[in-house]
């Protein structure tokens, strides 16, 4: 597939979101999201309001852009490690543990910031519904062949075991939150994520 070339406009434009979007985080990780205002975000960068506007609809935007390269990292490495792989629970754990690497290459700083974004978007009444996630359609789509497979109960549909999943690695990834990265998150989601798709097993 031929590739599109950039505009030195588009270049442009691409440098300066990723700008604000670096410093701000900066300004989130030393200061405190709450203490940190849109001006000060400008200043820092060196825009505009009306630049930073252009981009970003508040300083919650900025954090939940994070969800926009996570999933794209998750599209590329299901696209990449696992799309070829035959068995759809193995799939499954492999997406659970890039989760929590994700999360453990983030930082507890930014992730706190990240679900204290989420809520003031739902808040706001303006939640992005998960399901428009790609993380939610891949795993939807890993769930829905290993149920076919016989791997997973049938019991529960598609839909809810991938909510399941979903609020399982929310959870442990929340909990380090709150433990302020006091312990090992990957060995810990492990235990969990064993656990959970031992009880999603088909019932004897």
């Amino acid at each position: 597939m031929r590739k599109t070339k950039l505009t030195d406009r588009k270049k442009q434009a691409i440098a300066t979101r990723q700008k604000i979007n670096r410093t701000a985080i900066k300004l989130f990780n030393k200061d405190g999201f709450d203490r940190v205002t849109v001006d000060r975000i400008c200043e820092k960068a060196r825009v505009s309001k009306g630049t930073f506007y252009l981009y970003f609809d508040s300083k919650e935007q900025v954090i939940l852009d994070l969800f926009n390269k996570t999933d794209q990292m998750y599209e590329a490495y299901f696209t990449d490690e696992l799309a070829s792989k035959s068995d759809p629970v193995e799939n499954l754990l492999m997406l659970g543990r890039k989760a929590l690497s994700a999360a453990v290459s983030n930082g507890t700083d930014v992730m706190q910031i990240t679900y204290r974004a989420r809520i003031n978007l739902n808040r706001s009444g303006r939640p992005r519904p998960i399901e428009n996630r790609s993380l939610y359609k891949i795993i939807f789509s890993q769930v829905q062949t290993a149920q076919t497979q016989g791997y997973l109960r049938e019991d529960l549909t598609t839909e809810d075991v991938t909510h399941i999943l979903l609020r399982c690695v929310d959870g442990v990834i929340h909990a380090w939150c709150l433990a302020d990265g006091n312990f090992d998150l990957p060995s810990e989601g492990e235990k969990v994520f064993a656990a959970l798709l031992l009880g999603l097993r088909p019932q004897k």
